[in-house]
């Protein structure tokens, strides 16, 4: 038998609070589920597949039918409105598995550390020519004449192709600003209100001649992600309805990273803000499976077009390929143990030794292995104020999230306040970190380090490159740097705002971007990036946090040659019991068989990495997580 309606509304409502730590009595029915819950789309599908799996008989689709209720009231009305009668089921899609890495070798602590290698993946010659996509496709001018040939090639396939340019192109069908989000929107609106729906889109855009890196000022850095990465999250969330329901859709991307030879692993990047494209796709990839979405970096424009068309027939067989000498590659990895019998820096008292994101989390933890093993002097710079007040005691001696939102949320009740429970929890979260941030920084200096705290917002590289400036004067070096900046706003791209793509992507982005202008390479001993595993896998919900992760990985590649410095990203698996992974972006990448960091072997997984860790071909990117039991 159904559920009552009033049972279903409070299994609802215990599921919600479960995952979110609100009191059930703060759960009003009428509560904006995005913006006063602060639940986001990842979150929200979670609880709409228990809380279908409560109902005898649900339809396979009811989560995914209710997911476009905004409020708990709206779900249980639709619940309601929905038939109980199972849903045919779906034929399987062939997803590619994951490249895994070997588990033959692990670190010490259970970790893994994966070196990046390129290995031959070459194309069955008999595949068949793929029929183009029935709607209709929309390339982006490269300027060259690859968009122009890939037009005539889907039209002479039977396909209807348009080329998109940049404001005053002559040679394309239709010209906009791609960096403006509201332009490119617009602009997919006329293409599919005259050709009918999208069937796919293939961004060229990133094959023209780029600028040298060390020659780009700050607006140019800003227009050429801009255009490239960000224009490209502009035309998937546009086009979105219409790739999500594909079943025959493209999505590629043709990148020209660098012409240097691969050799067996990934080719050096010119350009390495093209990391962010291959990152975008790979999320892609995940979250609209009726599409053949790709990756394709070439060392031969001209070559591009018979590439992606062989990419088309070959289907969803890898996510980011790479075509050098005309031979096509496909990415691995290889466990690799670094050689700790060999130190290759060393590190004393009196380094100085800059790590950015703050003084908890992740970050919290390195700098405290830091001051442990070597008693540097530690600058902590993070986007929050240090704490002056004194914490209230009635929160003081409490340590559940959820005690302390309850406490909150009586309290404010009694000031006369209406509180949401966004508001509760902004709350709750500034005293835990106050807390967070007190309790490290009295750890470190217990352990022998001087430490200092700066409050700075590193998506502003202005702000960034002055903190550095202010360091070398007070301090007169820096010795070492630890870029851990980073936020999660985790959302299907379909329902991503620009705004809050722009929040992810901007921290790291810039942040890279700054510290590459302001460093002094020839006193530096090491910059070390946090990158995540989201950048090298994918995942679903995450296409600004890949993006902007390969970025610092291909950044990490191109620093390392120009400054003959160690310099490496290491991307992180996620973290158990601390860091930003939530339980179900954990689940995914445990499904994939990536297992979680515990906390004290990924502290002297890094150290280790910074004190021991060889610079060198395939060096600059490494693959960490922890090893699965």
């Amino acid at each position: 038998a159904a559920p009552a309606a009033g049972d279903l509304q409070t299994k609802l409502v215990e599921l919600v609070a479960a995952r979110t730590g609100y009191p059930p009595d703060m759960l009003g029915l009428d509560l904006n589920i995005e913006s006063d819950l602060g639940i986001d789309s990842i979150k929200k599908l979670e609880i709409l597949i228990a809380f279908a799996k409560e109902i005898p008989g649900a339809a396979e689709d009811l989560p995914e039918k209710l997911s476009t209720a905004k409020t708990l009231r709206e779900i249980l009305e639709q619940t309601k409105n929905t038939s109980s009668k199972p849903a045919a089921v779906k034929a399987a899609v062939n997803v590619p598995a994951v490249v895994q890495p070997s588990a033959a070798t692990a670190a010490a602590g259970g970790m893994l550390r994966n070196l990046v290698h390129l290995k031959a993946a070459p194309i069955d010659s008999n595949a068949a020519k793929p029929a183009p996509p029935k709607g209709v496709v929309l390339i982006t001018n490269d300027g060259s004449g690859a968009a122009v040939e890939l037009k005539k090639a889907i039209k002479k396939s039977g396909g209807m192709a348009v080329v998109i340019g940049l404001v005053g192109d002559k040679n394309a069908d239709h010209a906009v600003a791609l960096a403006d989000s509201k332009s490119v929107e617009a602009e997919v609106a006329a293409i599919r209100g005259k050709h009918g729906s999208i069937g796919g889109i293939v961004h060229l855009l990133p094959l023209r001649v780029a600028p040298a890196l060390a020659a780009m000022k700050p607006g140019a850095w800003q227009q050429w992600i801009g255009e490239e990465v960000k224009g490209l999250f502009h035309l998937l969330r546009a086009a979105a309805p219409d790739l999500k329901a594909a079943n025959d859709g493209w999505v590629f991307a043709a990148t020209s990273l660098g012409t240097t030879a691969s050799n067996g692993y990934l080719p050096q990047p010119e350009a390495p803000w093209r990391g962010g494209v291959i990152g975008l796709l790979k999320c892609a990839s995940d979250e609209w499976t009726g599409c053949v979405v790709k990756a394709i970096d070439v060392d031969q424009p001209a070559a591009a077009v018979a590439q992606i068309l062989a990419e088309a027939a070959a289907g969803r067989d890898v996510k980011e390929i790479y075509y050098r000498g005309g031979k096509r590659w496909r990415t691995s990895v290889v466990t690799t143990p670094v050689k700790a019998d060999k130190k290759q820096i060393t590190l004393t008292s009196d380094d100085v030794v800059l790590i950015i994101g703050g003084a908890r989390g992740i970050t919290g933890l390195v700098a405290d292995e830091l001051a442990h093993r070597a008693k540097p002097v530690l600058i902590l710079a993070g986007r929050s104020a240090w704490p002056t007040a004194v914490e209230s005691p009635r929160t003081s001696a409490l340590t559940s999230p959820a005690d302390i939102k309850k406490v909150l949320f009586e309290d404010m009740t009694k000031a006369g306040q209406k509180p949401k429970p966004m508001d509760v929890e902004k709350a709750c979260q500034r005293i835990l970190q106050d807390r967070e941030m007190r309790d490290s920084k009295a750890a470190l200096e217990k352990a022998g380090s001087k430490v200092f705290y700066y409050s700075v917002d590193v998506s502003d590289g202005d702000a960034l490159m002055a903190l550095i400036k202010t360091i070398y004067q007070k301090h007169g070096r820096l010795d070492g740097v630890i870029n851990g900046a980073g936020v999660i706003e985790d959302k299907l791209i379909e329902d991503k705002s620009p705004e809050s793509f722009d929040r992810v992507f901007n921290i790291k982005a810039n942040s890279v971007y700054a510290l590459s202008r302001a460093l002094r390479p020839d006193s530096l001993k090491f910059l070390v990036l946090f990158s995540s595993i989201a950048g090298w896998y994918g995942n679903r919900g995450q296409s600004d946090y890949a993006a902007a992760n390969e970025i610092f990985n291909r950044m990490a590649m191109h620093l390392s040659a120009a400054w003959e410095r160690r310099v490496v990203a290491i991307g992180w698996g996620p973290w158990d019991q601390t860091g930003m992974a939530s339980e179900q972006v954990k689940k995914q990448f445990k499904e994939r068989g990536v297992g979680l960091v515990q906390p004290g072997a990924g502290r002297k997984f890094c150290v280790d990495e910074i004190l021991y860790g060889e610079s060198g071909p395939g060096s600059s990117i490494i693959i960490a997580e922890g090893e699965l039991t």
